[in-house]
């Protein structure tokens, strides 16, 4: 049984850097096609009568983390975060260990609402709702749940002051 003690041993590294992989893999998108554009600062967005200001997302951390770990005392009336990516890409946020409902919009390219969901926060368990955009997105909005209702924003309508895609 020569060599028999350091098996198991390698097959448990190929094992972690195989699981590694493939949530990194998962995590990017699969190949959505598109990665986070490296914003900073707030935004003043305007949909229809209303106005939100929003968090830039900064880069993938922010990307996988959204509002997931805000409450609704933490973040003012009209506070969000905004999603942008290079180019159109599928989209879809879980909320897996969420602290408070959240509202989310899909926007095209040109910045026109395309799907709008009031999620639920979810905790436990290996499988979680998928809230997807019915088309690529190049945006997506995060905000407390009931918000875009409550701000009369339905689909179809254009958000303005939408920075570009492509940089800065």
């Amino acid at each position: 049984m020569k060599g028999s003690s350091t098996q198991p041993a390698a097959r448990g590294w190929l094992t972690g850097v195989a699981s590694v992989s493939l949530c990194l893999l998962f995590l990017s998108g699969c190949g959505g096609g598109g990665r986070m554009v490296d914003y900073d600062g707030l935004t003043e967005l305007k949909v229809g009568n209303a106005t939100l200001q929003v968090t830039v997302s900064r880069g993938f951390a922010d990307q996988q983390r959204g509002l997931k770990y805000r409450t609704a005392e933490s973040l003012a009336k009209d506070e969000g975060m905004l999603f942008i990516y290079q180019t159109a890409r599928e989209a879809e946020f879980t909320m897996q260990d969420c602290k408070m409902a959240l509202d989310a919009a899909f926007l095209d390219s040109d910045g026109v609402i395309t799907d709008l969901y009031t999620m639920q926060p979810e905790s436990g368990g290996l499988v979680f709702k998928k809230y997807k955009a019915s088309q690529p997105a190049t945006y997506a909005i995060q905000m407390a749940g009931g918000w875009f209702a409550a701000a009369g924003v339905t689909v179809g309508q254009k958000v303005e002051n939408l920075p570009a895609p492509g940089g800065r």
